[in-house]
């Protein structure tokens, strides 16, 4: 876990720095140059770690019997024998891409990671209310009590509402001012606290903090990850989402980036020297 916590500083660390310079703009913007990027990256990385010529080499057939798909279109019998070797060659070429597909896989988990926790939501403005989620470990702990802290910068509005079917104890709770907050839950083995962020625009917002593992530590990289002794499991706090327009459409970042990073991809195949 220490080393996904470390993983996961510097990483939040270089996308700050990245994203700095786009500080005053539209959160469009540097989602876009990320994801052209990325793409760009993805597409080197496939080119490098790819059978190149079996690639070019089955495309290369593939084309050659659409061809003679389009010249023999009267003849069944040619028809469905191209149609099986063009079959029989994307069987193989799918076989040569699926490895350097997983390999891209490693770099672009943690690059999602970081646009989610930039992308995904906003700060909460001031005054307006939102819903604080534990999940215990234990749901028999949630008899022990757990009580959440008001401070000077947010209320807690209610009670602790328990769900111990699910584990979950909440609050309404209700951030004062703008700003970077740190509100604590009281559990029977001692304090946990949770970042609370309110205010205007966007940025790196953290909206869960846990430790369900190292995978969802690598996910969710916004906070110090919960110890696996803790008696809380995570703890979310619900933001609004980070709205996306592109060509007039509203869209969530990930359909964004997804789109994006393919077309640059595709745009730059040539000037890399690149068969996809």
């Amino acid at each position: 876990m220490q080393i996904v916590a470390a993983i996961n500083k510097a990483l939040t660390e270089l996308f700050g720095l990245l994203l700095s310079p786009f500080a005053a703009l539209p959160p469009i913007w540097p989602l876009l140059v990320i994801s052209v990027l990325s793409g760009v990256l993805m597409l080197w990385i496939f080119g490098k770690v790819s059978n190149q010529p079996a690639i070019k080499r089955h495309k290369d057939r593939m084309q050659g019997f659409i061809i003679g798909i389009r010249v023999y279109r009267d003849d069944l019998r040619q028809l469905f024998l191209f149609q099986g070797k063009i079959l029989g060659h994307l069987v193989i070429y799918l076989k040569h891409a699926v490895v350097p597909l997983l390999i891209i896989l490693v770099p672009v988990i943690p690059i999602l990671a970081q646009l989610n926790l930039h992308f995904a939501a906003r700060p909460l403005p001031a005054g307006e209310p939102t819903i604080l989620t534990a999940k215990v470990r234990d749901a028999a702990s949630l008899a022990d009590g757990f009580s959440l802290e008001s401070t000077d910068t947010v209320e807690v509005q209610t009670v602790a509402v328990h769900a111990p079917s699910l584990r979950e104890v909440s609050w309404r709770i209700r951030p004062l001012s703008d700003g970077i907050h740190v509100i604590r839950i009281q559990t029977p083995d001692g304090p946990i606290e949770k970042q609370i962020i309110a205010g205007d625009g966007w940025g790196a917002i953290s909206s869960r903090r846990t430790g369900q593992g190292a995978w969802h530590s690598l996910l969710y990289p916004g906070e110090t990850p919960l110890s696996g002794g803790d008696a809380i499991q995570s703890i979310v706090v619900r933001h609004p989402d980070l709205d996306f327009r592109l060509l007039g459409w509203s869209m969530h970042w990930m359909v964004v980036f997804i789109l994006v990073s393919v077309l640059a991809g595709y745009a730059f195949r040539n000037a890399l020297g690149v068969q996809i």
